[in-house]
């Protein structure tokens, strides 16, 4: 079940406090990995959607420039 970092990090706050819980901290790093590899691949997602984009606005650039210069 996907985490927020938030409540990666309660987590990770409350085994701090405890005298035994090696158990429980290894799940919740395992957890807190899980979550940066989600990050991580999201991250990528939107990068290559804005590079998209990018290349999108230059060809829209570009039609306008040669209609301008239809119209001229």
């Amino acid at each position: 079940m996907p985490q927020t970092t938030a409540t990666l990090i309660d987590r990770l706050d409350a085994l701090l406090a405890e005298p035994d819980a090696s158990a429980a901290a290894e799940r919740t790093l395992t957890d807190a990995c899980a979550r940066a590899l989600a990050l991580e691949s999201e991250r990528r997602r939107i990068l290559r959607r804005a590079e998209g984009i990018d290349s999108e606005l230059e060809q829209v650039r570009s039609r306008i420039a040669e209609l301008r210069l239809r119209l001229g």
